[in-house]
């Protein structure tokens, strides 16, 4: 669920070949803001006239947490915690070795490696109370939250588990919306850094515009009014790229590729952008694009097709 649109894939199970469908409908403006909902009531009657439209009966759903509202850090404990206690001291160095800027986090966490001296882990966290808002939209539909993820994690299972794009080494995701453009830093898999980023252009230069029964975003006015908010953007992006490069890798190693996706219908614009002022190679939405039976879907799809993929729960 983003800003401006929601997505929703139904599955048979975890595999590719049992996707079953793919849903989107696109929401009214500030319904959802910054990944905070403005108007539950509103949002529920959508979401309700979804469900009957599109046939979806009650039972288990995984949901995708905002982008806005996630907040991802890297963190290490000392090796003598042991794995069973690591959620309990990390919920007790909130506000002493962590700071977070939300004062009432739910968290979660993946360890990524352990020495003999510490437990690195990867410390995910979201506002309870905003993520309750969520829990409690998809309750009242009969519906029953089991699980949440990142998009970013989800799109890169997606990736993973249809060979689709090469994941090794260190590379950035860029997912370019309407509204934000969401940029995360993967090394071995995990995704390291993370920030989205507000892209400065008033929400009345979007329209919706239905094409054969296909609802698209439509951007009206100047195309170097958005450049000019791209660039701020852009300028943000690289300095994300040096901060990894100096604060992960000790001024050696940083980003070696880029993989952009993302729904905004200026991306080959934002691409192009990107380019002129990086010589890292790119994957695009056009080369890693979905195919489900028999049709290419955008790789913005991907993001909830990788959500069906999800085992762990």
């Amino acid at each position: 669920m983003h800003d401006h649109v929601i997505r929703f894939a139904v599955s048979r199970g975890g595999k590719a070949d049992q996707l079953q469908t793919v849903y989107e409908r696109y929401l009214p403006p500030d319904v959802i803001r910054n990944g905070n909902i403005i108007e539950s009531e509103t949002l529920l009657t959508i979401l309700a006239e979804c469900l009957h439209n599109w046939r979806i009966k009650r039972g288990k759903v995984f949901l995708i947490l905002p982008d806005s509202l996630s907040i991802v850090r890297r963190h290490q404990l000392p090796r003598e915690v042991k794995t069973d206690d690591i959620t309990g001291e990390l919920y007790q160095e909130l506000g002493a070795s962590i700071h977070l800027p939300i004062d009432d986090p739910v968290i979660d966490w993946h360890l990524i490696r352990q020495t003999d001296a510490q437990n690195d882990v990867l410390l995910f966290a979201m506002s309870e109370a905003a993520l309750e808002e969520y829990l409690q939209i998809f309750r009242q539909l009969k519906l029953k939250p089991q699980a949440a993820d990142l998009a970013d994690l989800s799109l890169h299972r997606y990736l993973e588990t249809t060979n689709t794009a090469d994941l090794s080494g260190t590379y950035a995701m860029i997912r370019c919306y309407p509204h934000a453009v969401n940029v995360s830093i993967f090394q071995d898999d995990c995704p390291l850094v993370m920030r989205h980023l507000m892209t400065e252009l008033p929400k009345t230069k979007w329209s919706r515009f239905a094409d054969g029964g296909e609802e698209l975003m439509i951007r009206q006015g100047e195309t170097e009014e958005l450049t000019a908010a791209w660039q701020e953007n852009i300028k943000e992006i690289f300095r994300l790229f040096t901060y990894y490069r100096y604060n992960y890798q000790d001024g050696e190693e940083g980003v070696e590729k880029i993989l952009l996706g993302g729904d905004h219908p200026d991306l080959a614009l934002f691409e192009s952008m990107l380019k002129e002022q990086s010589d890292l190679p790119f994957m695009t939405s056009e080369t890693a694009a979905v195919e489900f039976n028999g049709q290419f879907i955008p790789l913005s799809h991907a993001e909830v097709i990788g959500l069906t993929m999800k085992k762990e729960v």
